[in-house]
């Protein structure tokens, strides 16, 4: 009998828009980028694959032009909002900048893009019986409890997003009062805390039980709490 030969997959990242998006990740975890990084990325060029699938463009990098780039934005901003929109943009400038770099495309299609102008309203801050309306729809339970000290750091110490959910529990300083909070660019720097948010986080601690991982914010399943599901937590409040 002859020798049955397996043939590979021999589809480049130009070819195929899964496999730049994989190859992108590797790339990206290379560069030793932030975990909630890659996951925005990924989250984006998600988008961005279901919409050359749906539009029933072709998901070969190779083919993405201006002009498709130019109908996805639309569409982002269509069903979401022009901010949304330019968020994609920049992920779309950094994926297809890569692969132009790495010799698998000849041209960037988003160089001549530009971004959308986008309104910006006047933020209105919480007056204080509007913080306390917000803080008395937290329950005692583990989830409530978390929440709580979730939305007193938020308020007091003025943390993004990806910095809260990047805390450990080593980084509280108890006696100083004080997180150890890594930023963008992996640049550390000590925000301080008061005793509100002093005395809603001891309570947390106390419901989290046993624990393998070193996430100072995690779900009700034991994993690390991320920027999504933060988000989850700020919207229902």
């Amino acid at each position: 009998m002859g020798q049955v030969v397996r043939l590979h997959n021999t589809r480049t990242p130009a070819d195929d828009f899964d496999t730049a998006r994989i190859v992108f990740e590797s790339y990206c975890q290379s560069k030793n980028l932030s975990a909630n990084t890659v996951l925005y990325y990924a989250y984006r060029l998600q988008s961005f694959g279901s919409f050359l699938s749906s539009s029933q463009n072709s998901c070969s990098p190779a083919d993405v032009t201006p002009a498709v780039i130019r109908d996805f934005l639309l569409f982002e901003r269509e069903h979401s909002s022009a901010s949304t929109a330019n968020h994609a943009l920049c992920t779309l400038r950094v994926f297809f900048k890569f692969l132009r770099g790495e010799g698998y495309l000849e041209t960037n299609p988003t160089e001549p893009i530009s971004k959308m102008k986008t309104r910006k309203p006047v933020i209105e801050t919480f007056s204080g019986d509007e913080v306390a309306a917000i803080l008395d729809t937290c329950d005692k339970g583990f989830c409530g409890t978390r929440d709580r000290a979730i939305l007193l750091i938020l308020l007091d110490c003025g943390l993004r997003a990806s910095e809260l959910c990047g805390l450990k529990i080593d980084d509280v300083d108890w006696t100083e009062q004080t997180f150890i909070v890594v930023g963008k660019g992996n640049k550390e720097r000590k925000v301080p805390f008061g005793q509100g948010v002093r005395q809603a986080l001891s309570s947390y601690i106390s419901k989290i039980g046993n624990t393998d991982v070193n996430a100072l914010f995690v779900t009700h399943d034991g994993e690390p709490m991320n920027r999504y599901r933060l988000r989850e937590v700020v919207r229902i409040r």
